[in-house]
């Protein structure tokens, strides 16, 4: 997958959620960044529950700058 490193059999959703894992936030707080990221990439918005190997390789991309800021310090 030319070093994209999703976890490509969960969802674009599940992807998300394991980049802010570490930050033990908030069912609310979660959704807040989620929204975030989707406000920044409106595809992967609509492709939310789709497996992430599904995705287009500049989807995947898409995603994996989204679950890096979902991990953002």
């Amino acid at each position: 997958l030319e070093g994209r490193h999703v976890f490509e059999q969960q969802s674009v959703r599940t992807n998300l959620e394991m980049g802010a894992y570490w930050r033990r936030l908030s069912r609310t707080e979660l959704q807040d960044e989620i929204e975030r990221v989707f406000a920044l990439f409106p595809d992967l918005e609509q492709a939310e529950h789709k497996p992430a190997g599904d995705l287009s390789g500049g989807q995947q991309q898409m995603l994996c700058v989204g679950r890096a800021l979902m991990g953002r310090c």
